[in-house]
């Protein structure tokens, strides 16, 4: 395909072989491997998958198409147009943002045929920077979300899980970052409405009617699930009302943002102050009344960290659980418990590849 940089005497042996077994280079780009949402792959031609891209698809569908050299183009319709996600291998490189599906089609075609397509794809993009403006289990409240910012004209995306860690069934709600105050508009969402749900969350944290508090952090998740002192607060809620396993979900939704980019060398947390820190210490449970810094700090982490120590004496050892405590002691640079973690998680599941890919990047690090 590229004969830029490759040795003529190879670039021989490899036509002469082609033609022994009677093959065209066109005809082995032409063998492609579509996989439509959780279905398993299936052979396709280029033609065939091109076909994917129709305004007979369904809303938020979602379609992987992968070619000879193991590079995947994730392909989801949105009520504006098209998202492309780029993958090398299981890497996620960046996204591409396409109106038509003309255009659409057409840089399917090129990326199938190894022909140059990010001029015809537009600028890059990178869903993880965008805002989350919604995440709930209930898909309908995110579907119907997002119709009304299609009516605004809003660019978004519909996260479905497929794209989270398996056992997370929620449905998130995303768009880029200079488009969330439009978007907020659109949904009804202000930062007034905000204020005065976290005004009456305090107020409620004073009082012993916890269950107009949960429902009251139940609204501030579903339209602020980006902030995690939300979660950690709800998760707080839940534990004094005995509810362990909703307890547990809320946390792990805390620490997600944080343990979903931990540097290669995480910094060791500095000392702690704050009445988060002291109450945790003494086994009191505290809310954190104020929003979270921009990147969590420790006293952040620090309490959501004895929470799942206390849940892991009290449900043992899981995966789900163990996941969080692991990538908790990255985060300290705790490599020894972080390898704990991990091999409890192999010997309750030994296929699972997170688990065995971190205790091999803990023991190369060592």
């Amino acid at each position: 395909v590229d004969r830029s940089d490759a040795v003529e005497a190879l670039v021989q042996e490899a036509t002469r072989e082609l033609e022994r077994r009677q093959l065209t280079v066109e005809t082995i780009l032409n063998r492609v491997q579509v996989r439509v949402g959780a279905a398993d792959a299936a052979d396709a031609t280029i033609a065939q998958a091109c076909s994917l891209i129709s305004d007979s698809v369904p809303l938020h569908a979602v379609a992987a198409v992968s070619h000879a050299l193991d590079e995947t183009m994730v392909l989801q319709r949105e009520g504006w147009g098209w998202v492309f996600h780029h993958y090398d291998g299981d890497n996620y490189g960046e996204s591409y943002l396409i109106e038509e599906d003309e255009r659409a089609v057409e840089v399917l075609d090129s990326f199938l045929r190894m022909q140059p397509w990010q001029p015809l794809a537009g600028d890059p993009d990178h869903i993880d920077n965008w805002e989350t403006l919604a995440h709930a289990e209930e898909a309908q409240v995110v579907v119907e979300a997002a119709q009304r910012l299609t009516a605004a004209g809003i660019i978004h995306l519909v996260r479905s899980p497929l794209f989270t860690p398996e056992g997370d069934s929620h449905v998130s709600l995303l768009v880029p970052q200079p488009d969330k105050e439009a978007a907020e508009e659109a949904l009804g969402i202000s930062r007034r409405s905000l204020r005065q749900l976290k005004k009456e969350a305090q107020a409620l944290a004073k009082t012993q009617n916890r269950q107009a508090e949960l429902e009251v952090y139940e609204q501030l998740a579903r339209i602020d699930p980006s902030n995690g002192a939300v979660h950690y607060n709800h998760g707080v809620v839940h534990l004094e009302m005995d509810h362990p396993e909703e307890a547990l979900l809320c946390f792990l939704e805390a620490a997600a943002p944080t343990l979903g980019h931990l540097p290669e060398k995480p910094e060791p947390p500095r000392s702690r102050v704050g009445p988060g820190g002291v109450f945790a210490m003494l086994g009191i449970v505290a809310r954190h009344l104020g929003g979270p810094p921009k990147t969590p700090g420790p006293d952040y982490l620090l309490d959501i960290d004895l929470q799942l120590q206390r849940l892991h004496e009290r449900f043992g050892d899981r995966v789900d659980l163990l996941h969080g405590l692991a990538g908790l002691a990255r985060w300290q640079a705790d490599g020894a418990r972080a390898r704990d973690c991990y091999e409890r998680i192999l010997r309750l599941d030994e296929n699972d590849e997170i688990a065995r890919f971190q205790l091999a990047y803990l023991s190369a690090s060592d």
